[in-house]
């Protein structure tokens, strides 16, 4: 075993995020395991499921763990040299420059599974989304693909698309197909295997026919669509997925679902999205009740980052659907609420909107030293205390304690 200070594959993909390798020292660095047979202390535990973990981030360094799981001879020094070539030319590159490059250095890297993977994940990892699909149409999925490109628990995140909001993996930020079109093509092609997560792109996608695609495919696979994807929709989808959705759930649950509860508290995430249209959808269309207040104690609040949800989960307790409108800063519905007969009631600390949100905006006005973007709730949740104000709910009397 050949020993060195930690240059296994963590380390490699560490040192190129933080601009001390390059990608071709990087490349280099961690094909060396397979060209050469190196091994170290740190990658002689990892398997399939090492391959997976990583891939759920960052699937190229996921497809470099595999390629030393599953090419077991040694390649020439020549051939690495082309490979690293085709790596460096993900983005521009077609399959037939490849080919050419593979033919002209006598190689068969294209056909040996486990680089044509790694070609692949390059390809996608760079946005050459042409090159990967003539790869996964024009070669068998190879050893281990499930977990490059499909691991369990694969990372979905918040991704900006213009100036909308959905649920991807970060290869497939800034495409408007929220990478729907391609899990489609790689689930029909068994590159990779459709799993429950992939509902979260398919019902927020900006392009709602590739949203729809990806929804038949993995209902066609036997995954339906639970309340958190509804929740999802309702925050960043299109209006026409939601309603789809909504009857979807109702359907596949049937008589085990209170129809009505289920449709008033989806009230609570429109409310707090300032999701107009789907208020007016859930109101009129389903008689969700504007009024509505869970009986809990608490009630799960859909706020828009971890931060906020935690001063709602703690503090904002029995909260209304007008009242969670007011402390999320969604001064439209607010009004909107307020116009079509919601009324003002307190939360079960007592306080009524105008306290709540006064509370919530010194909580937020208090941390803007620690971050700036905080400016931007404090000024929504102002926007909603002057609408308040407008309506004659500028109650000064605070009965709850203050958020700490």
């Amino acid at each position: 075993m050949t020993e060195q200070p930690n240059p296994c594959f963590y380390h490699n993909k560490y040192s190129y995020a933080d601009g001390e390798i390059t990608l071709e020292e990087y490349l280099q660095k961690d094909l060396s395991h397979v060209f050469e047979g190196l091994r170290h202390p740190e990658c002689e535990r990892l398997n399939d499921a090492d391959v997976g973990l990583m891939a759920r981030s960052d699937m190229l360094a996921g497809a470099m763990i595999a390629c030393m799981l599953h090419v077991d001879v040694h390649p020439s020094p020549a051939a690495r040299e082309v490979l690293v070539k085709m790596l460096l030319s993900g983005p521009n590159a077609t399959l037939e420059n490849l080919r050419a490059m593979d033919t002209a250095s006598d190689t068969t890297l294209l056909n040996t599974p486990a680089f044509c993977q790694l070609v692949a994940a390059m390809a996608l990892q760079s946005g050459n989304r042409l090159l990967f699909n003539d790869i996964i149409t024009n070669f068998p999925p190879a050893p281990g693909c499930k977990h490059v490109f499909s691991p369990e628990n694969i990372s979905i995140r918040e991704i900006k698309f213009g100036d909308r909001t959905a649920l991807s993996h970060l290869v497939f930020k800034d495409q408007a197909d929220n990478g729907c079109n391609v899990w489609c093509a790689m689930i029909a092609a068994g590159w990779a295997v459709p799993r429950e997560s992939l509902l979260e792109s398919a019902v927020t996608s900006p392009d709602l026919d590739a949203g729809f695609a990806l929804l038949k495919t993995l209902r066609q696979h036997g995954h339906i669509v639970r309340q958190a994807n509804i929740h999802q929709s309702i925050r960043w989808g299109h209006t026409k997925m939601t309603q789809h959705i909504l009857d979807l759930h109702i359907q596949e649950h049937g008589p085990t679902l209170d129809k009505q509860a289920a449709y008033d508290h989806y009230l609570l995430a429109a409310a707090q999205s300032n999701n107009i249209t789907v208020l007016a959808l859930l109101a009129d269309m389903y008689g969700a009740d504007i009024n509505w207040r869970p009986e809990a104690k608490s009630n799960m609040s859909y706020s828009r980052d971890e931060v906020e949800a935690e001063v709602y989960d703690g503090d904002v307790r029995g909260q209304s659907v007008f009242q969670a409108a007011a402390n999320a800063g969604s001064a439209d519905a607010v009004v909107w609420l307020w116009k079509h007969g919601a009324r003002d009631v307190p939360n079960w600390h007592g306080d009524k909107a105008y306290a709540s949100v006064s509370k919530l905006r010194g909580f937020w006005e208090a941390r803007l030293e620690r971050n700036k973007d905080y400016a931007v709730k404090v000024e929504r949740l102002g926007e909603v205390l002057k609408v308040l104000e407008r309506y004659g709910l500028d109650e000064v009397e605070v009965l709850g304690e203050p958020l700490p």
